[in-house]
Order: structure tokens, then sequence, then C-alpha cells
């Protein structure tokens, strides 16, 4: 996970959890207690799939949620949530796959709007 300051700035980047092929799980609590105390207002996910594509599973989609819900009900912001494989990435924001928690078609992450 890739921890912010409001001002975007890279407070820290801490492996959080590590996963078996088919998944991996974040430890909700631990992002919550690691953003608190490195004072991260806004939280970026990303993992990869070694073995597969890039494209967000239904797991990762659920999981990330999930982790939506935590952090903005603790006023933090989750950013975005990548996959990553040898072939690229895939950003779920950009995807637009929860368009309920990051807008509608035709708004993908901008620089500016982080």
């Amino acid at each position: 996970a890739l921890f912010l300051d409001d001002s975007l700035f890279l407070l820290s980047k801490l492996r959080l959890a590590q996963g078996i092929v088919s998944n991996v799980d974040f430890d909700l609590k631990q992002v919550v207690k690691t953003a608190v105390e490195l004072k991260s207002t806004k939280i970026i996910l990303v993992h990869n799939h070694p073995r597969g594509v890039s494209a967000p599973s239904m797991h990762d989609v659920a999981a990330t949620r999930r982790m939506w819900n935590t952090l903005t009900n603790i006023g933090m912001t989750l950013v975005d949530h990548i996959v990553v494989n040898y072939d690229g990435a895939s950003s779920m924001r950009n995807m637009q796959l929860l368009p309920d928690l990051w807008g509608r078609a035709g708004s993908p992450l901008k620089e500016t709007e982080v």
C-alpha cells in the first residue's frame, strides 16, 4: 500500500500482506493503524497477479469495497486499487469497476483529482 498525505506526498510504501497465487487479503485494521501512525489521509492499494491477467478479480473488487467503506468512515480516502502483472497494470478507479465509489463513466482518475 502507498500512504499519502493531503498534498499527495508519499509518506511510506509498505507490504501489508502476502497472498497465495489466487488471492490476497488486506488486513483492514493494519491498514488503518499504519495510516493513523503515519498521519496518512490517502491510500492507494497495490498488489500483483503473478500468474494471471492484471484485471481485478471479483475478490479484489469486494476487498476494495470493504477497504473503501472502512477508510471513508474514519475520514480517509482510498484513492485507487491497482493490480499489476508482467503485462501491465489495471486501475480499478480508471476501469470504473466501482462507479458508486469513484464516480460514473467518463470520470477516470486525473492527477488533479486525487
